[in-house]
This record gives structure tokens, C-alpha cells and sequence, in this order.
């Protein structure tokens, strides 16, 4: 069988597995908030929003988390024998344990109060300046679904991963591009580590940004045409700027069509479906028993044509470069062979074939040998024994390496069968 032909049957065998397993994934969630969410972001009407859980699993490192990061500040001041009452550090401990997204951005205040400005900046880099990647995947699929991204983590492993830009609020033209998808980025809600300028951390910083009328229209835009989706999300969801946003949207959009999902492990939903009002039509979806399940869950979200599409470009210039190849560098074969007379070799005997250059004579056993290559196939010989003709026409072209007996008995010679 040709490349080629191989190829095309490999390709077409992979086109319809694939086709099928999108049939069976759409199929078993036919009519559900999945097949909702999956048009969606087909037609380009969704914004991802990731929070802390998708750094961590990317990382693997709970500094990424907010109530990781302020651990890792408490153990610094202790680290840097700061002037601190000793029984602050258990209290402050309790307050992060509490996961209350108010009460810890008002621990973060108090580490900022104590910490020399040079040693502040230092504790970003250290913390999120060099975090190791362990699991890319689940960035890669997000990636692919080609939606905006915005983002309430201060790290930049999605930027490390798939090459998109980092964008802030310090930019809103730029961040403005990217909602509406005129270029690729990841827009830092909260600031982002290597900007300390940008952060947004303390109740003074989320009241600034809830004061910030640029930032707040933008927002409400995209909650006003697009829907949200929520990845690794938490305590993101009672941000105060992110609850803010829902409360203004009951008041100024009661009557939109388009919902809110968040992602969480199958174990998850019964406590996160509590966790929010009717009224702000938030979904909870499983992706999985474990957060490995996240991404094969997104990349089940991407649109199907363009996976199909980007299979059958990339399958076609490969078929192209084989062939080229082949053209380029014709493959070559032997056909060898003998000519018996009767049941003796007939000597030195002169064999052509049709197409294939010039007559070989035969050695004094009867034994000949032709060099061909692809694209040609062979479908006759030509032998002179004594000045005498005989051709002989094969019932099936060969197309590779054989070895053939040609018979001279009379003069309706015969071949006999290659072997």
C-alpha cells in the first residue's frame, strides 16, 4: 500500500473516531447546561474568569492561593525579626483560616503595614516570580477555547504557558482589546506580582477599584453581553469585586437571558449550589471526581469544527510533505528474475523491460536484475533468445521488489507466478 493511500485511510479513521467521541460527549449531555455552555462558546459569547484553584493546579503550589500567599507573608515577617507582637501571628493565622475574602484582605493590610516597602516587592518575586509548572494542560485547553480570560491571580503562569499577554487595569484600552477579542491576552482583574502598583489587596485597593469608574463599566459590559464562566474559582465568587457585580447586575439586568457557570468537582455541588441566589442564575457544572478531570472537561468545551478543521489542515500537509517527498526522492526496487528454457537456464538471454532503459543481458546462468523505482509499474517483458522475440504481458503489474521466472518453451511462452 502507498503513503499515501495509508495515510488517507489513517486520517479518515481518526476523523470519524474523533467525530464520534464529540458525538458521545455532546450526546450524553444532549439538552443539558453543558450543551448550553458549549454553543456559547462556540459562538464567542463567553469570558472565563480563573481564580486561585487553576494556578495551584498548574503549580502544585499553595503560595498561588490567597490563603497560601498570606502564610508564606506571615512566615517572612517572622523570617525578618520585625518589631511584632508575638501573639499576633496566631490570631492573624485564625483569620486566614477563616477564608472569609474580607477577612483576609484585611490580614494582608496588616502585613503590608509592617513590612519595609524593598522587602514587600521581594515577597511577591520570591513567592510568585519563579513558581515551577508541573501540569500545563489544563492552561493549554483553556487556551483552546478561545474565549477572553480574565483573572483575580497574581502569577502569570497562564502567560508562561500559552504566550498570551498580561494585561491590567492600568491599561484599559489594552484590556478593552482583549474582552471584546480584537487581541489575545490575560487581563489581571487584581494586578499582577512583577507590577506591584497594580495589586489589589487590601480594603482601601477593593474600594479604589469598586470607586474606579472605567474598571466598573468595563466589567458591567461584560456581564451585560457575554456569559461568565468561572474555572478554579472559590472564594472569587464573594470577591467584593465580583459580588459587587452580581449585586449590580439583579438591580440592572433582571431580565438577561445569558447565565453564569462555574466549574467544580462532582463532590462539590451540593454545598456551591447553596452558596448562591436564585436570582443570579449561577450553574454549577462537574467537570470530574479530581482536578485532573479539569482539563479534558475544558478541552471537551472546545468547538468541534475547529478540531476537526485543525486535524484535517495539519493531516493534509502531511500528505502533501510525503508526497513531495516521494517526488522528490522516488523510491527504488529490484525486479530480478530467470530465464529457463524447458527446465535449463537459457543462458546469456537479452530482457528488457517497457519503460526502464536499456536491454540487460542476461549472466550464462540466466539470471537478470533491473533497478526501478515508484510511479512506474511493470507490466511486460521483452526477451531475445537467438534473435528471436518473446513478450511477455503479466496478469498483475508489479509494483515492488519480485522475483520472476520466465519460461521459453514455444512460442507462446508463459510466465510463471512471481515468487
Amino acid at each position: 500500500m502507498r503513503v499515501g493511500s495509508w495515510i488517507g485511510c489513517r486520517v479518515a479513521s481518526m476523523v470519524a473516531s474523533l467525530a464520534t467521541a464529540l458525538r458521545l460527549s455532546v450526546g450524553a449531555q444532549s439538552g443539558s447546561h453543558f450543551a448550553d455552555l458549549k454553543g456559547l462558546i462556540s459562538r464567542g459569547a463567553v469570558v472565563v474568569v480563573t481564580g486561585a484553584g487553576f494556578s495551584r493546579l498548574i503549580s502544585g503550589d499553595p503560595v498561588t492561593t490567597w490563603q497560601g500567599f498570606l502564610r508564606y507573608a506571615l512566615a517572612r515577617c517572622r523570617f525578618l525579626n520585625l518589631k511584632i507582637p508575638e501573639a499576633w501571628f496566631p490570631a492573624a493565622e485564625e483569620r486566614i483560616a477563616s477564608g472569609s475574602a474580607r477577612t483576609m484582605a484585611e490580614v494582608y493590610g496588616e502585613i503590608e503595614a509592617k513590612l519595609p516597602p524593598a522587602e514587600l516587592e521581594r515577597l511577591y518575586d520570591d513567592a510568585l516570580g519563579h513558581l515551577a509548572i508541573k501540569d500545563p494542560a489544563a492552561a493549554h485547553a483553556l487556551a483552546a477555547l478561545r474565549c477572553p480570560i480574565i483573572t483575580t491571580n497574581f502569577d502569570n503562569l497562564i502567560e508562561r504557558i500559552t504566550k498570551l499577554e498580561a494585561v491590567t487595569w492600568r491599561s484599559p484600552g489594552r484590556v478593552q482589546e482583549v474582552l471584546c477579542g480584537l487581541t489575545k491576552g490575560v487581563v489581571h482583574v487584581h494586578g499582577i506580582f512583577n507590577d506591584v502598583g497594580t495589586l489589589v489587596m487590601t480594603p482601601d485597593g477593593y474600594a479604589n477599584l469598586l470607586n474606579d469608574q472605567q474598571c466598573q463599566a468595563l466589567l458591567h459590559g461584560i456581564k451585560s453581553i457575554k456569559a461568565l464562566l468561572f474555572v478554579g474559582c472559590g472564594a472569587t465568587l464573594s470577591d467584593p469585586n465580583f459580588s459587587s457585580l452580581f449585586e449590580w447586575s439583579r438591580t440592572n439586568l433582571p431580565g438577561a437571558h445569558l447565565r453564569v457557570y462555574r466549574l467544580a468537582r462532582t463532590g462539590e455541588l451540593p454545598a456551591l449550589r447553596r452558596e448562591h441566589a436564585d436570582e443570579d442564575r449561577v450553574v454549577v457544572l462537574p467537570y470530574g471526581d479530581s482536578y485532573e478531570d479539569l482539563a479534558p472537561f475544558l478541552r471537551s468545551l472546545a468547538p468541534p469544527t475547529k478540531i476537526l478543521w485543525q486535524l484535517v489542515a495539519c493531516v493534509l500537509a502531511l500528505v502533501l510533505a510525503v508526497q513531495g517527498w516521494r517526488y522528490e526522492h522516488p523510491q527504488k526496487f529490484l525486479v530480478s528474475g530467470v530465464v529457463l528454457f524447458g527446465d535449463r537456464p537459457a543462458g546469456e538471454t537479452t530482457v528488457a523491460i517497457p519503460g526502464y532503459g536499456p536491454e540487460r543481458v542476461t549472466d550464462p546462468n540466466g539470471y537478470f536484475s533491473y533497478e526501478c523505482s515508484t510511479g512506474k509499474s511493470i507490466q511486460a517483458f521483452e526477451v531475445r533468445l537467438g534473435g528471436e522475440p518473446f513478450h511477455f504481458p503479466l496478469d498483475h503489474p508489479v509494483t515492488g521488489p519480485s522475483f520472476i521466472e520466465l519460461h521459453l518453451e514455444t512460442k507462446t511462452s508463459n510466465i510463471g507466478p512471481p515468487r
